[in-house]
């Protein structure tokens, strides 16, 4: 921005020669001391973007393969009841506590 403060008088808070400099930087718009958007080149915004997309199809595939593998399991005939699977679930519970309380002892 130049080393430019915006005046709030002006309108919306932003000079007209902000928005036609090259951005190094994200600016941020701040309203009442409090930062209230960011104006970034687009080619960054269409990164973010990207990444955002990236995740969100990251978190749907791991969810498929989640339930797949919960319906390939449920498919499965047991011969444990459901009070041996209930103590077994109960049992792995106490020793991932155990394990995390270990680790963080250590620290």
């Amino acid at each position: 921005m130049n080393g430019k403060k915006v005046h709030p008088r002006h309108k919306n808070g932003i000079e007209s020669d902000v928005l036609t400099t090259d951005l190094k930087q994200p600016l941020i718009l701040r309203q009442g001391g409090k930062p209230t958007a960011i104006i970034l080149p687009f080619e960054r915004y269409l990164r973010l973007r990207e990444l955002e997309i990236s995740e969100v199809e990251r978190r749907r595939a791991a969810w498929t393969e989640l339930n797949a593998l919960m319906q390939n399991v449920q498919r499965r005939s047991s011969a444990y009841t459901p009070a041996q699977i209930e103590a077994e679930i109960t049992t792995a519970r106490a020793e991932v506590k155990e394990m995390r309380y270990a680790r963080r002892s250590r620290r």
